[in-house]
């Protein structure tokens, strides 16, 4: 998914009861998937974001991605580090 285009969280694409599978705890909701993946355009710069591989069975789907950004800019009570990051995750 392009982060760019939270817009598509919404009725037509997910169930208003969409779990993210997260820590420390699940993101329940629309409202709070779009929540969670404005963190990751408001906290970094340079985002380069690959879907690895999806699958599902019945009503469940998994998305295994990679996300590669700088930290430019405060996030979640983090200051900004300027640090390179690269994350390997499943949601």
């Amino acid at each position: 998914m392009n982060l760019g285009k939270q817009y598509k969280f919404n009725n037509s694409n997910f169930t208003q009861d969409v779990v993210i599978s997260a820590s420390p705890s699940d993101i329940v909701g629309i409202d709070g998937a779009k929540a969670y993946y404005s963190n990751f355009l408001t906290g970094f710069s340079n985002i380069q974001f690959t879907i690895k591989d999806v699958f599902g069975q019945g009503d469940k789907l998994v998305k295994y991605w990679n996300f590669k950004e700088t930290h430019t800019r405060y996030l979640l009570d983090i200051p900004t580090t300027g640090k390179y990051v690269g994350i390997d995750c499943s949601t």
